[in-house]
Order: C-alpha cells, then sequence, then structure tokens
C-alpha cells in the first residue's frame, strides 16, 4: 500500500484531484488490476450514527460498531471492493483478498487520525458454511467501503475510497469525491429531521414455537448426560423468539435506542445488501489487535441485576461464589489460554473475575492481553479464538455436533463476528449476541445460555429468557414488555399457528 502526503499532487482542488486519480489509472495499466484510492481528511466533528442515518442508502450494504470498551465509533457503507468467503479457510481466504486489494493501493491524508485509509468491513457467522437459516445468512461477508467516517478520542476523520482502472470515468470520479469532501469535512447535523427518528406508534407480537421450552428442556438434560459420560465439558444451547409488528421495522432507529439503554456494549448494525439487517448491543469482544498487543476475555457465568444496589451487590455476590458459574467461566478461560498457546502467545491476567454489569443481567469476566510477534494478523488471533466456549463448547467440535443436532437448524448470524481490520492486520471483533435479524416487519431474536457439570434446566431456559429481554426491551413498548417478558419465559406462551413462520425458515428457530 502507497501512502503519500496530501499534498502530493497539488492542491485540495479538481487539479491535484485529477493527478492523483491519473497517477493511479498508471498504476491499474502497469499491474492489470483496479487500484484502491483511498483519501483521508479530518472531520470537526462527526456521529458516525446519524452520519450513517442521513446519508445510507438502505438498500447498499453497511457497517456500524460503536463501543465504549474499544473507545471508538465507526460507520460505512456501500462496497466498493468486496468478498464473501466460506469454509474452513474463511479466515485465511479473507487476510489474503484483502491483501490483495491494500497491495494494489495509493493512499493520501493525513495518516494520524483515527482510522485513516481504508479499512476493511466483515461479518462472520456462526458456522464456515452458509446454512440459509434466516435472511442474514453469510459465512464470511468483506469489502471496503466507499466512504467511512469515524471517532476516536475527541478525533474524527472521513475517508472516500475509489477502485480505478483503465476504464474509470476520472472526471466524474473527482466530481463525486470533491461532493463528498464538502459534505463530511463540515457534516451539517442540522438536516437531519428529528421527527424522522420518533418512534412511530406500532403493535407487536411476540412469539415462540409451540413447545420450544420442552425441546430446550429436553436439549439441557441431553447435554448433562453427556458430561456425566464424558464426552464434553460445556456445550452452548440457544434459543429464539419472534417479534412481528403491524409497520416495517427501522433498523438503525432500534440501534439509536439500543446505544442509549446499552453504553457498556458494543453496540452494531450490518445490511448485507440484501436488505435484511443484523443489530445487536453485544457484551463480548472476541479480540482486538492494536500497536502489537491483543485483548481478549472470558467471559460466561450469568445472573440478574437487582432493583437497587443491596441487592446488585449481594446477587454479584452470590455469581462470584457459584461454583457452577466459576466452573463454566473457568472452561472458557481455559480454553482461549489453550488456542493462544497454541499461536505461541503469552496470556497476562488482570486478576480474578471480575463482574460485568450490564442493564438487566450480570456477568462474570476475565480480561486476556498480552504481546504479539510483529506481523501477526487480528484474523489469525480470530481464527484460533472462534467460536470460544461461549458460544460454542469444549471439546470444540463435539460440543457443535451436538449443537447441531440438539438445536436441529443453522445458526446462521447469531454467535458470529462482527469487526473491521486495516492494512496493518490490527482490528477489533465482536462477537454476534444480545442480536437481532431485522427484515421487514419481523425480528428475529436468539439467546443461548452454556451447560456445565451442575447446571438446572429450568435455570438456564430462565436464562436465555433475561438475555431475549435485552433485545426486546428496546423492540416493545414500555406496556408491552411485561406481556412480551412472559412469553419468552414460558408464561402464557403464545403458540405458533401451524401455517406460520416462527423462524425465517419455517422450522420454528
Amino acid at each position: 500500500m502507497e501512502q503519500l502526503p496530501l499534498d502530493s499532487f497539488g492542491n485540495r482542488d479538481q487539479d491535484g484531484l485529477m493527478r492523483l486519480l491519473e497517477y493511479a489509472r498508471s498504476q491499474s495499466v502497469e499491474v492489470g488490476k483496479p487500484v484502491l484510492v483511498s483519501i483521508t481528511l479530518p472531520g470537526r466533528f462527526l456521529d458516525p450514527l446519524v452520519v450513517l442515518q442521513m446519508v445510507n442508502d438502505p438498500g447498499m450494504a453497511h457497517f456500524f460498531l460503536q463501543s465504549s470498551v474499544l473507545g471508538c465509533s465507526v460507520a460505512g457503507a456501500e462496497p466498493v471492493m468486496e468478498a464473501f468467503v466460506e469454509g474452513e479457510d474463511r479466515f485465511r481466504r479473507a487476510r489474503q483478498q484483502a491483501a490483495e486489494w491494500f497491495g494494489h493501493a495509493v493512499c493520501v491524508g493525513d495518516f494520524d487520525l483515527p482510522f485513516a485509509g481504508p479499512h476493511v468491513l466483515c461479518s462472520f457467522g456462526f458456522e464456515d458454511t452458509c446454512g440459509n437459516a434466516e435472511p442474514f445468512d453469510a459465512a464470511g461477508h468483506i469489502y471496503i467501503p466507499r466512504w467511512h467516517v469515524a471517532s476516536n478520542g475527541g478525533r474524527y476523520s472521513a475517508v472516500a475510497n475509489l477502485a480505478v482502472d483503465a476504464d474509470t470515468d476520472l472526471q466524474a470520479s473527482a466530481d463525486g469525491l470533491l461532493r463528498a469532501h464538502r459534505r463530511f469535512s463540515e457534516f451539517d447535523f442540522s438536516l437531519c429531521n428529528p421527527e424522522e427518528n420518533l418512534q412511530p406508534d406500532r403493535r407487536t407480537r411476540v412469539r415462540v414455537p409451540d413447545g420450544s421450552k420442552e425441546s430446550f428442556l429436553r436439549g439441557v438434560r441431553m447435554v448433562l448426560d453427556r458430561i456425566r459420560e464424558g464426552k464434553v465439558g460445556k456445550v452452548v444451547l440457544s434459543r429464539a423468539c419472534e417479534v412481528e409488528s403491524d409497520q416495517e421495522w427501522h433498523a438503525l432507529e432500534i440501534v439509536e435506542r439500543l446505544r442509549a439503554s446499552h453504553p457498556e456494549c458494543h453496540v452494531f448494525a450490518i445490511q448485507n445488501g440484501s436488505g435484511a439487517n443484523l443489530i445487536g448491543a453485544s457484551p463480548e469482544r472476541l479480540v482486538s489487535l492494536h500497536a502489537g498487543e491483543y485483548r481478549t476475555e472470558a467471559l460466561a457465568g450469568s445472573i440478574a441485576r437487582g432493583s437497587h444496589a443491596r441487592m446488585d451487590a449481594i446477587l454479584a455476590g452470590c455469581l462470584l461464589d457459584d461454583p457452577k458459574e466459576i466452573t463454566e467461566n473457568r472452561v472458557v478461560y481455559d480454553s482461549i489460554r489453550a488456542r493462544l498457546e497454541g499461536l505461541g502467545l503469552r496470556c497476562e491476567l488482570t486478576g480474578h473475575p471480575e463482574i460485568l454489569s450490564l442493564s438487566n443481567i450480570q456477568h462474570l469476566r476475565v480480561p486476556i492481553s498480552g504481546a504479539v510477534p510483529e506481523g501477526m494478523h487480528v484474523l489469525s488471533l480470530v481464527e484460533a479464538l472462534h467460536p470460544t466456549p461461549a458460544l460454542g463448547g469444549v471439546p470444540r467440535i463435539e460440543a457443535l455436533e451436538m449443537i447441531r443436532h440438539i438445536e436441529g437448524f443453522p445458526r446462521g448470524a447469531y454467535g458470529g463476528l462482527t469487526g473491521w481490520f486495516n492494512a496493518k492486520g490490527e482490528g477489533d471483533f465482536v462477537v454476534n449476541i444480545r442480536c437481532a435479524v431485522v427484515s421487514g416487519k419481523l425480528v428475529w431474536i436468539r439467546a443461548g445460555a452454556g451447560i456445565v457439570e451442575g447446571s438446572d434446566p429450568d435455570r438456564e431456559w430462565n436464562e436465555t429468557a433475561l438475555k431475549l429481554d435485552s433485545m426486546l426491551s428496546s423492540l416493545v413498548s414500555e406496556d408491552e414488555f411485561q406481556g412480551a417478558a412472559g412469553v419468552v419465559s414460558g408464561v402464557d406462551v403464545l403458540p405458533v399457528d401451524a401455517d406460520e413462520k416462527a423462524g425465517p425458515d419455517g422450522s420454528g428457530l
């Protein structure tokens, strides 16, 4: 990737831009492939989510990720270079494809800005093949967006990307880039009509598959039998519900509410170009890699929040003293450590399990970090860690086989990954949990629980209901929430009619 100062081709005017594009076209003719042109400029103030709401074509692929833990917010849209990858080597193939894109790139701008230069935006499903389980189902989708904006530590950047080849209309491209520069350098948020973002009065209906509780409890007992036989140590089982509205859902409006109600989570939104959306507020980071250091975590073990601070403290103490929950977290940690050590990495711990308090649930978390050798790519860490026992189980292969057998349908995007990486191999990836697939008037939500020795089937069912509630609270009104929570917990369950779908594949999720 060729990095050049912003003034390498003259001033920030049409003449300078034309010289840059002409240079890129000459490079394209020489290598016989399209050349990526990337221009990075500072922004005065940018809220990436609001920018995405205002300028994005809802029919185009887009990406949003904001995290107080990661300290950043980024949004991008409209692929200029794109690939779909699947198979056991999907992460390696994604890395190779991106290396080819970066290998033929000309980048200008201020490279000290956050998210400067081209970035690859990613979504990966739980499995390495497409199961056609839902509208949002891809083993791996990677792309460089036409534009992305980012904020980090009070600094803002706007990046424009363009693929140039021998047939590119340079004049039209220059005009488009100049328009984008004028718009993003001082973005005018006053053009946003706040009335457009008001939640319309809507009626919703929450449904779960008929017999899902009995099926889930039976699956938990089956896993416990295998644990007693020594076949597995942990298996994560998931279940789902469906929320139907009398109006079309607007995914980014839901994301706005998730961002406000879950500030401690990684809030994300992906549109895959087919009209389906994946949104969520995940508490779990799979891995980050920056400046030669990786960060990950063992997140497992759950309990409810209390109605006041004293009850919160009592419940947190119960979680820290619960042998079953401590065992579940330790299984996850031991597996992560073994996988990282398999890459030749050391694990540095910040201490004993700590409490992660979310809006309606508390988790045990053990932060893990360490140094990486020069040249290690974040996708190498992703490949080694996914899926962690927090979403799959141990041993990994045996646990995944049990999940497929018991759940009976592909997970699709649930339990997969959302993230990004740059040309240096740095990046961030979060786990797709506390998430939903949005398509038309329907939303599908899924949640899971880790089954280990000592698990109680009814308690695990209640844990999944608690996790489903975190997304339901952003979908239904306060008046409807109590009834919706009762449905997902198995109280007064509304069975799905025989001729209605409970899931996108008609299998009842």
